[in-house]
């Protein structure tokens, strides 16, 4: 029991002046090293976490992220979205954890969020385009009074045949080339409105 004692009493004991974790000074409370540390762990945490987000962004997102002042964080973000996942990426997404805690995170984080923004609206518009075609196709005139009651100035008699053509192609089983053309139509219409 006493050799016990003694390493749980080691493990508590203040820590030494020349600790990497802790310089301590007299009038500070015993908590506090545990404190730094935890905020420290958290800094780390949320570099590598920004780390392994700029390493999965899509290349035009990429490019959108102000990294210019630093070349080396630059190379070695390169480096490690140009590798296959293994321990050598891993390592590498850590060393720019670790470049990435001496930079301003701010605009880089606000950058990403912008291009990831801008990406789900695009995918939301597509989402539309493609709802507002399947409908045009199976409801008909219907659908089409609806959608140029939404968006004025279209060429109506384009869209009817359109999606007339897109309705028999595909009862025919043939290929959707009016399908296409209308969707094409519809996306334009929702990128002016």
């Amino acid at each position: 029991m006493g050799v016990l004692r003694q390493l749980f009493d080691t493990l508590l004991a203040p820590a030494a002046p020349h600790s990497r974790y802790c310089a301590r000074v007299d009038d500070e409370e015993p908590n506090d090293r545990f404190t730094r540390r935890a905020a420290r762990d958290a800094e780390d945490t949320a570099a590598r976490a920004l780390a392994e987000r700029l390493a999965g962004a899509r290349q035009e997102w990429f490019v959108q992220v102000p990294l210019d002042d630093q070349l080396t964080l630059g190379e070695r973000l390169t480096r490690a979205r140009a590798m296959k996942p293994s321990g050598a990426r891993r390592r590498e997404i850590r060393f720019v954890a670790k470049l990435l805690q001496g930079v301003d995170q701010r605009p880089i984080i606000a950058a990403l969020d912008r291009a990831e923004s801008g990406a789900s609206h695009d995918t939301e518009a597509l989402q539309a385009a493609e709802a507002w075609r399947e409908r045009l196709i199976d409801e008909g005139d219907r659908a089409l009074d609806a959608f140029c009651s939404e968006h004025a100035g279209l060429d109506r008699q384009r869209l009817r045949q359109l999606a007339r053509q897109a309705h028999k192609q595909r009862e025919q089983g043939a290929s959707p080339k009016a399908s296409r053309a209308l969707f094409k139509l519809i996306r334009a219409a929702l990128a002016e409105a």
